[in-house]
């Protein structure tokens, strides 16, 4: 289940253009596994957060 996750986490962030944010991915320290969060930014030439 973790691995199937993480393979989601890394289609996720190769899909994404290079100015939609990116992915963290911080290791959990009870039970494993990973917590991913997105963080959008903010694209100046399109005139919005992505």
């Amino acid at each position: 289940m973790k691995k199937i996750a993480m393979v989601i986490g890394i289609l996720s962030v190769l899909a994404t253009s290079a100015n939609a944010g990116y992915w963290t991915h911080t290791p959990n320290i009870y039970g494993g596994g990973y917590t991913s969060t997105y963080t959008p930014t903010y694209n100046t030439l399109m005139g919005g957060w992505y």
